[in-house]
């Protein structure tokens, strides 16, 4: 029976070990309307990927400028991503085993908010033939503080005459 058991848990840490991951990090993830962060796709493939950065349906913000990193050249592709209906903005790109620098850096994009509230950017692996997101992102548009200064003035103001 515990030999069973052993092999199971062997066999589960090997499946997940197999798989190469790869996912998103911001520089900033508060950010004002229009202001501009860099999201970076990591990971250390151990086979090609078909990969897809987008900003999820409902959110109007924008992915542009990337800056792949590949020391051997053997990124494949980064290609602008379009589909029937959909407005957002979007990348296929398709990387090789090699096209990892130490670090797993593979590529950067501009993100820029156009959006009020939390916007999801996702990052799908086709590779895998997965449905959900193999990782997604939350960036937050929030008010400038001039705003929130110019809104608790107004609050104050209101008070004093209601008072």
């Amino acid at each position: 029976m515990k030999k069973a058991g052993l092999f199971l848990i062997l066999l589960l840490v090997m499946s997940v070990t197999t798989h190469a991951g790869f996912y998103l990090e911001a520089e900033n993830t508060n950010l004002a309307m229009g202001q501009e962060t860099t999201i970076g796709i990591y990971g250390s493939p151990d086979e090609s990927a078909e990969l897809y950065l987008i900003v999820e349906w409902g959110y109007q913000s924008i992915l542009k400028d990337p800056v792949v990193y590949s020391p051997v050249g053997s990124l494949g592709e980064v290609i602008p991503y379009t589909e029937s209906g959909w407005t957002n903005s979007g990348y296929q790109i398709i990387v090789a085993d090699t096209a990892v620098l130490p670090g797993g850096l593979i590529a950067d994009f501009t993100f820029v908010t156009m959006d009020v509230g939390d916007i999801v950017v996702s990052l799908y692996n086709e590779t895998l033939g997965h449905e959900a997101p193999e990782n997604s992102l939350t960036l937050t548009e929030s008010p400038e503080p001039t705003t929130v200064v110019l809104l608790g003035l107004g609050g104050l103001m209101s008070r004093k005459r209601r008072g």
